[in-house]
C-alpha cells in the first residue's frame, strides 16, 4: 500500500512500508527495536520515536527523489504528534490513508 503524506510546506511524498524495507532500515541504522514494536499486538505502545522511524523507513522506500536525510525529514514533519502516530499505525496495519487532503 502506498500512502500519500504531506510534509510542512505542502510537499507531498509517498510512503511504502514493506518487510524488506523495515529489515534493511534496521540493518542500516542499528535500531534493532524497530520491527518488534510493529509486531507487538498492542500497537498503542508505540512512542513518537518509533512512529517517526516507521514513517521515515516508509518514506525512504516510497520512491521519493531526492531523499531527505533523517534530520531534514524530522524538520519537514508536521508538528502534529497525533497525525504522525496515526500515519505510522496506518502503515503498520496496511490501511489506506491520504494526509495530502489535510
Amino acid at each position: 500500500i502506498m500512502i500519500k503524506f504531506k510534509l510542512n510546506g505542502g510537499e507531498e511524498v509517498n510512503l511504502n512500508l514493506t518487510v524488506r524495507a523495515a529489515m534493511r532500515y534496521e540493518k542500516e541504522t542499528g535500531k534493532h527495536a524497530f520491527i518488534q514494536p510493529i509486531l507487538n499486538v498492542s500497537t498503542k505502545s508505540l512512542g513518537i520515536e518509533e512512529c517517526v522511524d516507521i514513517i521515515y523507513c516508509a518514506y525512504k522506500n516510497g520512491g521519493n527523489t531526492p531523499v531527505l536525510d533523517y534530520e531534514s525529514f524530522l524538520d519537514a514533519l508536521p508538528n502534529d504528534f497525533t497525525e504522525i502516530c496515526n500515519v505510522a499505525m496506518d502503515l503498520i496495519s496496511g490501511a489506506e490513508s491520504d494526509t495530502s487532503k489535510n
